[in-house]
């Protein structure tokens, strides 16, 4: 992927048949590779401005009986953006690598099916890619 992102400065993302607005993948690729949450936070805000859709809700909690929450929603849609950091660390000693924490995650987005979510799961350094993938959804419900 970053060969891909060597080759192409600007990007227009093509998800299930829709073009959105170009969009800096170099300069994204280095602001969300090794980020922060603030960080990250504002590329997802400043990709939802490009792209032109509704600023997405963060952290927000799906579930009612649960304290589950999502790292960047539409709720009015019903769309959600989870940014899997931490799945290279050295040790596997990230926060959703392990075993057990998998497990938990499966549980966790199988239940925002159930309720009707549609869950999108993205890298840090393929943001880019997720967000296209939540507008496209936006964009066509």
């Amino acid at each position: 992927m970053d060969a891909y992102r060597a080759r192409h400065g600007k990007l227009e993302l093509q998800v299930a048949g829709e073009t959105s607005p170009a969009v800096d993948k170099a300069n994204l690729a280095r602001s969300t590779a090794n980020c922060g949450e603030g960080m990250l936070e504002a590329s997802v805000f400043a990709l939802a401005r490009e792209l032109r859709v509704p600023q997405p809700v963060a952290e927000l909690a799906f579930h009612p009986g649960r304290r589950w929450r999502f790292d960047f929603a539409w709720p009015d849609y019903r769309v959600a953006l989870e940014v899997e950091g931490g799945i290279w660390r050295k040790g596997g000693k990230g926060a959703h690598s392990g075993g057990a924490a998998i497990e938990r995650d499966i549980e966790k987005h199988n239940h925002a099916t159930v309720l009707g979510w549609r869950v999108i799961r993205a890298a840090p350094e393929d943001l880019t890619l997720g967000m296209g993938m939540c507008a496209a959804i936006i964009r066509s419900t």
